[in-house]
């Protein structure tokens, strides 16, 4: 059985960003050991998409970046648009082919996460945390025993794309 504090299923922005903030060092503070759930490539992993967010000034993840917006506009039901600049803020946009790259270096360094590629089959809630069960692409099954699960897969299907 593996063990792991933290197991993070689901490697998409919610689950890379959660597993990025994990892996950071903090002075006074222990890491957690975490386990970054995957799953294969095929239907299960989504398609490369774009993920845009506000920020303030230089972020954690400008190196990404692909595009950002200082100026807004905004078209009420009836009258003109109204234009302004945003400052402080900026719309920012990073694909996510680029986010994960950017992220992955890091969490490759990191002595305390572990990316396991796999689906998740179950989770099981147990005493003093839960059983996550897993199959590997090649078709074995394990169990990844966890103290808190973060599970950051969407319910259910997805809607179709749009931009």
């Amino acid at each position: 059985m593996l063990e792991t504090e933290v197991a993070v299923l689901g490697a998409g922005a919610a689950g890379l960003s959660l597993a990025h903030r994990l892996a950071g060092h903090v002075p006074g503070a222990r890491a957690p050991s975490v386990v970054l759930v995957d799953a294969p490539p095929g239907p299960l992993r989504p398609p490369p998409r774009t993920w845009c967010f506000w920020e303030s000034g230089r972020g954690r993840f400008d190196a990404a970046l692909r595009a950002e917006w200082r100026r807004l506009r905004v078209r009420p039901p009836s009258g003109a648009p109204v234009e302004g600049d945003i400052a402080p803020l900026r719309y920012k946009m990073i694909r996510s082919d680029d986010f994960e790259y950017l992220v992955g270096r890091d969490l490759a360094r990191s002595p305390n996460v572990r990316r396991l590629e796999a689906t998740v089959e179950t989770v099981e809630e147990v005493p003093a945390g839960a059983h996550v069960q897993v199959k590997a692409p090649d078709g074995s099954t394990r169990v990844l025993r966890a103290r808190w699960v973060f599970d950051s897969r969407p319910p259910g299907s997805l809607p179709a794309a749009r931009t």
